[in-house]
């Protein structure tokens, strides 16, 4: 008789890591199939280069003003990403366009309230609020 294990359990005879691992590819996968793009959350607290990867990015900028470059629109073409400002200090979030590119038509936008979000999208040409 075949045993039957319980969710969350892995046969013995399986290699946990490969399993673990198989487990999280079907976790992308569906992921991707629901909403189009796998969700990375990242947390930032210094400026940095956004990555097509990221997709919603929390700033702490309690320390500092965090400046954060997106990646060509080209290269993000239909990639959405959300930006929220998580501390209460009075330093902005300023997001900043690639080169000559555009956030509507502004170089730059900034976050200045707890809380307050920003979403874009790329056409790949240019970059919109969202």
């Amino acid at each position: 008789m075949e045993k039957v294990f319980s969710a969350g359990q892995i046969p013995p005879e399986y290699d946990k890591a490969k399993f673990e691992s198989l487990l999280k590819r079907y976790e992308n996968a569906i992921n991707t199939l629901v909403n189009g793009q796998n969700i990375v959350v990242t947390a930032l607290e210094t400026s940095r280069q956004v990555t097509v990867g990221d997709g919603i990015i929390v700033v702490d900028a309690s320390a500092s003003a965090v400046t954060v470059t997106l990646p060509t629109a080209k290269s993000a073409n239909q990639k959405r990403i959300a930006f929220k400002k998580i501390d209460p200090g009075a330093n902005q979030v300023i997001i900043a366009a690639n080169g000559s590119e555009t956030i509507d038509g502004n170089a730059t936008r900034t976050i200045s309230v707890q809380y307050d979000t920003l979403e874009i999208v790329s056409d790949g040409r240019t970059w919109y609020r969202y």
